[in-house]
């Protein structure tokens, strides 16, 4: 069951996640890369068994790649448009706060006014 995001820190903590979990996959595209190098060295070279061979083995470690490849852009691409959100979050929480202050100032200053006319 997915997780249930309650804060702006919990959506900080989560993004923060993403570039581990692309380096994992990255990593993930390197053995499907060897593996498929393997493949391509045991199947012989320039051959009728290496035709066949590669035949069968090379269209899945080929799509295997393209799956692994845009697993890690993917993810990758969320963790960094993650961090922009995250950067827009916190912006607009130091202006509210700023807001906020300017407001406790003017109030104030409204009532010190009106406490020195009375």
């Amino acid at each position: 069951m997915a997780e249930e995001i309650r804060t702006t820190d919990d959506l900080k903590r989560l993004f923060g996640e993403y570039p581990h979990l692309a380096e994992t996959v990255r990593a993930l595209n390197a053995d499907v890369a060897e593996i498929n190098r393997l493949n391509k060295d045991g199947a012989g070279r320039d051959d009728e068994v290496h035709e066949q061979y590669m035949g069968n083995a090379g269209p899945g470690t080929h799509a295997l790649e393209t799956v692994v490849k845009l697993m890690s852009d993917l993810t990758d691409s969320t963790g960094q448009a993650g961090d922009n959100m995250m950067k827009i979050f916190d912006a607009a929480k130091q202006d509210s706060e700023e807001l906020v202050q300017a407001w406790k100032a003017m109030d104030t200053q409204g009532e010190e006014k009106g406490t020195a006319e009375h």
